[in-house]
């Protein structure tokens, strides 16, 4: 099965990031009956008659609407599959098949949950869980965004990872780190991936991101590329250095990030 993916680049004015990237409802249950109570008789009367027997049940809901993909379909929530089944696009079409436990960023051999595909993104983590997608809506703000595409389907896509690059939260497989990317088209727009990492300390010379570690991006300043350590401008735990921010803030949702810099 191949997959195209959607190019993007990477640039910020004064330091650029160095990447690899390449880019029916269920029938309702009955409503409950109710039975009655005698009322108790007077004194030196005969007690009272029994109340009236409990209620009919409530009539079952409707089954949901129809299944809008054929024969599944791909996004959560899935429909089109027996119970213990998902969607899953393989071999060139939909189809069902067991259903797995791995959620996103986790570590898979084709063993995702429903809603999700197993796929080695080229990045260097190996095989990861993605959820699929129609648009970004249907990813996880505000560093998922629907844009990895597989040969052969349409109209669904995959999201990034939402994840953290200070501290790799939201990469749940341990050989795996978080990095920010800007799309070449819009540079205003910022996603978040979670892709391999490499032994590359701060000040160590990179030639991409994964030559990194953990929490380490690769970028060029002037005529220097090396790997530099993420940080929160407004929450900065640098081990060396000051955060600084880029010239063009490097947003991801309210949270702007740059890099530890010696002074």
């Amino acid at each position: 099965m191949g997959y195209g993916w959607l190019i993007w680049g990477s640039a910020a004015a004064g330091l650029a990031l160095v990447t690899c990237a390449t880019g029916g409802g269920g029938k309702g249950e009955g409503g409950s009956g109710n039975t009655g109570a005698g009322d108790l008789g007077g004194v030196g009367g005969v007690g009272g008659v029994g109340g009236a027997t409990g209620g009919a049940g409530g009539a079952g809901g409707q089954g949901g609407p129809p299944c809008t993909g054929l024969p599944c379909k791909l996004v959560d929530p899935q429909c089109g599959c027996p119970t213990g089944e998902r969607c899953v696009f393989q071999d060139s079409k939909k189809t069902c098949a067991p259903e797995g436990d791995k959620v996103a960023s986790e570590a898979c051999e084709n063993d995702c949950k429903a809603g999700m595909l197993c796929l080695d993104a080229n990045e260097g983590a190996g095989s990861l869980c993605h959820d699929y997608c129609i648009d970004d809506d249907d990813c996880d703000a505000p560093g998922g965004m629907c844009l990895m595409s597989v040969t052969g389907l349409g109209p669904e896509k995959l999201c990034t990872h939402n994840c953290d690059p200070v501290s790799a939260a939201g990469c749940l497989d341990p050989s795996s780190k978080c990095e920010i990317f800007t799309l070449s088209a819009d540079p205003t727009a910022k996603l978040t991936q979670c892709v391999g990492f490499g032994t590359g300390t701060q000040g160590t010379t990179c030639t991409t991101t994964d030559d990194c570690g953990k929490g380490l991006g690769c970028f060029t300043d002037g005529t220097v590329t090396e790997c530099y350590t993420w940080c929160m401008v407004n929450q900065p735990s640098c081990p060396v250095g000051q955060c600084t921010g880029f010239q063009t803030p490097m947003m991801l949702g309210t949270v702007e990030y740059g890099v530890c810099v010696a002074t």
